[in-house]
C-alpha cells in the first residue's frame, strides 16, 4: 500500500471515518448522476420494493425529486454496479477490512433542494449489528452544511453499541433508530465534493441535517463486507 492508504486507514481507525479523496472522474459522476435521476424518474425499471417516496412534498416536484432512496439498485443494472465496484472505491474498502470483499448493500439517498428530512444521530450497528464492513458515502452532488452533508462524532466507534429509541419522521415512511446519550458538542462536519467520498465504521455515530439550500443533495452509500 502507498503511504496515501496507510494514512487513510490509520485516520479510519482512529476517528472510525476517514476522507477518501476522489473515486470517480468528472465523466463517470455524470453518468452515475443521469442514472440515478432516470432511476429516479421511472424511466429505468426498478422493482417497486427497491423505491423509497417522499410522502409530505409540494406536488409539483418532478418525480426524480419525489424519491428518497433506492435500495440496492445496483442488483439490477450492470452500469451501476460498475461504477459502485470502481478499482478505487475497492481498494480503500479493501484497505479498511484488510481482505477481499464484495459489496453488501447499496442505497442512493437524495435530498431534493429546500427538502430532504434531517436523519437524527445514529449507528448502522443498529440496524445490521456488528459486521465486519465499511460504508463508503459516494457524493453524486456536493455535500456541504448548507445542503445536509453528514456529521460525525470522532471516536464513537469504539464505544460499541449504544441504546437507541425508535423514531418516525413524517413523510418518509420508515421507522428509524435514534441513539441515546450522544455528546453532540463533538461533531464535526464531513463536507464531501461530487465524486469524491467518505468511508465511515459500522459504529460510528453520524446524522445530517435536512437541506436547507437551493441545490440537490445526491449520494451513494455503498456498504463492503469482508469476503473472510
Amino acid at each position: 500500500m502507498t503511504d496515501t492508504i496507510d494514512e487513510f486507514v490509520a485516520t479510519f481507525r482512529r476517528d472510525g471515518f476517514a476522507q477518501g479523496g476522489e473515486m470517480l472522474g468528472t465523466d463517470e459522476t455524470v453518468v452515475l448522476a443521469r442514472l440515478i435521476d432516470a432511476l429516479c424518474a421511472g424511466e429505468l425499471a426498478l422493482p417497486e420494493a427497491c423505491i423509497r417516496r417522499h410522502g409530505d412534498l409540494p406536488g409539483d416536484l418532478p418525480a426524480r425529486d419525489r424519491v428518497w432512496q433506492l435500495l440496492d439498485a445496483h442488483e439490477h443494472h450492470a452500469a451501476l454496479r460498475a461504477l459502485c465496484e470502481h478499482p478505487r472505491i475497492r481498494r480503500r474498502a479493501e484497505a479498511v477490512l484488510t481482505g477481499p470483499s464484495r459489496i453488501r448493500t447499496t442505497q442512493v439517498i437524495m435530498k431534493p433542494a429546500g427538502h430532504g428530512a434531517a436523519v437524527p444521530w445514529h449507528q448502522d450497528t443498529s440496524y445490521w449489528g456488528a459486521a465486519e464492513v465499511v460504508t463508503c458515502w459516494l457524493a453524486i452532488d456536493d455535500a456541504t452544511p448548507e445542503n445536509g452533508c453528514m456529521r460525525m462524532i470522532p471516536g464513537s466507534h469504539l464505544s460499541g453499541q449504544l441504546a437507541y429509541a425508535p423514531l418516525t419522521i413524517p413523510g418518509i415512511g420508515v421507522e428509524l433508530r435514534e441513539s441515546c446519550a450522544v455528546e453532540a458538542e463533538r461533531q464535526v462536519w464531513v463536507p464531501v465534493r461530487a465524486g469524491h467520498a467518505s468511508f465511515h465504521h459500522p459504529g460510528t455515530l453520524h446524522a445530517s441535517d435536512a437541506n436547507r439550500s437551493t441545490r440537490r443533495r445526491r449520494a451513494i452509500a455503498i456498504t463492503w463486507i469482508s469476503d473472510r
